[in-house]
């Protein structure tokens, strides 16, 4: 069955920007066996909840790897009505399609799917006069520049502060800004909400 457009489908489009490969007649979700395990089920249960179809979570031998698969040429061809485009996402130049881009709650939720699977909260430190502060931090990595600017766009346009100093890369530094990410657009990947909740504990100045 098809999947209407939605808040789900639109974080779904997300996750498959990020970590996705769509083929001719499978798609599949990329991520680490290691710390991923939780969002590679929450993955697979999107898939079973949108399109009836159940996914397989494989573990790679060779690597730490975990693949979330899912066989079906309709649901190909539905992701490529979608705005999804077969092959590799960098060299055929996919998009943010325009029904997510057009919809802020579609937006956020594409965003989340984006920064689950291509994001990083960290613990940052820098020194102002001699004095050590750690704060906590957020980047989004991604070689697609219309994907990384789509990202940094709707930052901006939720009122936040991001900055991109180098091509692939854009960062939230600001404390404020970071707990209005984590309000507005929040994470489903635990691996980032736990470490959100616990670098915001050690914020301020290290003696």
């Amino acid at each position: 069955q098809k999947a209407k457009h939605s808040v789900l489908l639109a974080e779904f489009i997300g996750i498959m920007l990020g970590d996705g490969h769509l083929g001719k007649y499978q798609i599949s979700v990329t991520t680490s066996s290691v710390t991923d395990v939780q969002h590679a089920q929450y993955v697979a249960q999107i898939i079973t909840k949108l399109f009836s179809i159940k996914a397989t979570i494989q573990k790679k031998k060779t690597s730490n790897a975990l693949v979330i698969v899912a066989s079906s040429y309709e649901l190909c061809r539905f992701l490529e009505e979608c705005g999804l485009l077969t092959g590799n996402k960098i060299t055929n130049g996919v998009k943010v399609p325009l029904w997510i881009r057009d919809n802020p709650n579609y937006a956020k939720a594409c965003a989340r799917g984006l920064f689950d699977t291509d994001g990083s909260v960290y613990c940052d430190s820098h020194t102002i006069r001699g004095v050590s502060y750690k704060h906590v931090g957020m980047t989004f990595v991604n070689c697609n520049e219309d994907i990384l600017a789509f990202f940094k766009s709707l930052l901006e346009q939720c009122g936040l502060h991001p900055t991109q100093k180098t091509r692939y890369r854009v960062f939230l530094r600001r404390k404020k800004d970071i707990e209005q990410y984590a309000l507005l657009i929040g994470f489903s990947n635990q691996k980032h909400s736990n470490r959100y909740n616990t670098f915001k504990q050690i914020v301020g100045r290290v003696a």
